[in-house]
């Protein structure tokens, strides 16, 4: 299943980040447990808790990053073990770090639950299921994250991407000087990603041709956002619902074709 490949990029790609920074997950970072124990609003269970230390965060993001490359062996006999130590180990480091994941952690979710529950009940009207239900997922993501930006005066005056490039966490200076030097262009860009993620819904009914040049548009944006925010693995977790997109388009239009 390529959504399941592209998946776990997303995960290999994301577990490497927090390795490289799993000083954070010390007794002294930022990440600490104790911390992040108190900002969580879900009481962990107790038979959890050895893991969340700093040795056992280490194992949990060493077997997430094993399972992910076992995922994209071609043939492997332990797939499906493969795809549920990638689901289970990126629920727990949910509760692990309920501050500092972002939308593709959230996105990586969303692919690898239903994916883990086809996979184990080996049926076709499951795994199309799970297709349709990342789809639709993913559509809904896109939708809302657009409407919000419209119901945003500042997305709506042009100044939000000049300004959130600006910043220390996704900047890029080069990026926003451009943007600050010619508004008009900043205009352009910000309508555009509100236009396209609001309305990306309607690509599941706009045909074989549609489909591909809207997902096209998106893998540039996605593209962009990494080159330019550092947005990697967004790259990969988003892109990764697009096959699930095409085979609920084609499905739909062969339901609704007379």
């Amino acid at each position: 299943m390529l959504t399941l490949d592209l998946c776990a990029v997303s995960v290999i790609v994301r577990t490497l980040e927090l390795l490289d920074r799993r000083s954070a997950f010390s007794a002294q970072g930022c990440l600490a447990w104790q911390l992040s124990a108190e900002l969580s609003a879900v009481s962990t269970p107790r038979w959890v808790r050895p893991l969340f230390g700093s040795s056992g965060i280490h194992a949990v993001l060493i077997a997430r990053f094993a399972a992910a490359c076992g995922i994209l062996v071609p043939g492997l006999t332990l797939s499906v073990p493969c795809v549920v130590i990638v689901a289970a180990t990126s629920l727990l480091m949910n509760l692990r770090m309920p501050l500092g994941q972002d939308g593709s952690d959230q996105m990586n979710v969303v692919i690898l639950l239903p994916a883990s529950i086809a996979m184990m009940c080996n049926d076709e009207l499951a795994k199309s299921a799970a297709l349709f239900f990342i789809a639709a997922q993913a559509s809904l993501a896109y939708s809302t994250s657009g409407v919000a930006k419209l119901m945003s005066s500042v997305w709506r005056s042009g100044d939000a991407l000049p300004q959130v490039l600006s910043t220390s966490a996704y900047g890029n200076a080069r990026a926003s000087r451009v943007l600050r030097t010619h508004p008009a262009v900043a205009a352009v860009a910000c309508w555009s990603v509100m236009l396209f993620e609001t309305f990306f819904p309607l690509c599941l009914l706009a045909g074989p041709r549609g489909v591909l040049c809207v997902l096209a548009a998106g893998v540039a944006f996605h593209a962009s956002c990494a080159a330019v925010m550092g947005l990697n693995c967004f790259f990969w977790s988003f892109v990764a619902t697009y096959p699930a997109i095409v085979f609920t388009s084609t499905r739909w239009l062969n339901l609704t074709a007379p």
